[in-house]
Formats: structure tokens, sequence, C-alpha cells
């Protein structure tokens, strides 16, 4: 079976505003953090980060349920196929970030974030097995942020949707009309 690139250049600008919603947010934390004068507090701004990711996450899921439907069309879809295109394109950059913030970034001074510093060594070991496991999201409903690894959360749950997700899919006849109904 011959792969086709399905694009929607559409997403695109809606791929922008989701990120510039997360980028807005973040910004405003960062300057609430360095004590310059912000919008932290603003209702709009706190809540404008999560919106952009959970759109993310729908429009994530838009695709690879897209993907994973015409995949079954033209015949019987390939879990470990998925998989394997899902390791090879999220996991080095996901286990690089991990590696930096563990045991590189902490040794570098100038990037030391004193808000979350403090925290950093407790329970450093179940956090990094947390993390190498890809429950990065269980283990910041646990502890505080891992500095500059905090956004690897909605990786974490971008992966164990893509773990249940495919099997979903192979397994159900009708999936739309089941959804629907």
């Amino acid at each position: 079976m011959k792969n086709v690139n399905i694009y929607f250049p559409g997403l695109n600008g809606l791929r922008f505003f989701a990120a510039l919603a997360v980028i807005i947010t973040h910004v405003e934390l960062l300057k609430d953090q360095l004590h310059i004068e912000n919008y932290w507090s603003n209702k709009i701004i706190f809540n404008l980060g999560g919106l952009g990711v959970y759109f993310f996450f729908v429009l994530s899921g838009f695709l690879i349920t897209y993907l994973l439907l015409a995949e079954k069309e033209k015949g019987e879809i390939s879990v470990k196929k998925f998989y394997m295109r899902r390791i090879l394109r999220i996991w080095p950059l996901y286990y690089l970030i991990v590696i930096l913030a563990f045991f590189i970034f902490p040794h570098i001074e100038y990037l030391h974030l004193p808000w979350l510093q403090s925290h950093f060594y407790e329970n450093y070991w179940q956090q990094f097995f947390l993390f190498v496991f890809m429950l990065p999201n269980l283990a910041l409903a646990m502890h505080p942020a891992i500095p500059h690894a905090g956004q690897l959360w909605s990786i974490g749950v971008e992966e164990q949707f893509y773990i249940v997700w495919p099997w979903v899919i192979k397994k159900s006849n009708n999936l739309v009309k089941n959804l629907l109904i």
C-alpha cells in the first residue's frame, strides 16, 4: 500500500492561533514570575494557554482519526506501523528534553528557575521514571513542574491517546455512526 500524505492547509491558521494562545499565556506567566508588569491575573490570559492546548488536542485527535479511518478504508490498520510513525516522530525530541531537563540544565546556573528549582530534587527519581514512561502529566499532577520540561505533560497525554485510539478505530465498525448515536 502506497503512503499518501494527507494535508489540510486550512488547519495551519488554526494551529497558529492555538500556538499564539499558548505563547501569550507562557510569556505572561514568565513575566509574573520575574516580577515584570504583566496580565497573568487576567482570567482570559490565564485560561488562554489551556484553551490553545485543548484545541491542539482536538486537531490532533481529528487528524489521527482521519488518517486511521483512511487506512482502515483501504484495508487493515497496521497498529505496529502507526506506533513506529509516532515513535520516530515524537520520541527523539521528547527524550532529548527529558535528558536535558533532568541531567544537563540543572548544572547550568543561568537556567535555574528559583520558583521551580527549590522543588527539583524532591521525588527526583519518581518524576524521572514517570517522564521516561511517558507519564509527565501524572508527574505534574503529583509534584511541581520540572524546570524546562513542564510542557511535556501535553506530549504525555497525546502518547497515552495514541496507545489506545488505533485499537479503538481498528476494532470498531461504523465508528462515526456509533459515536453519533
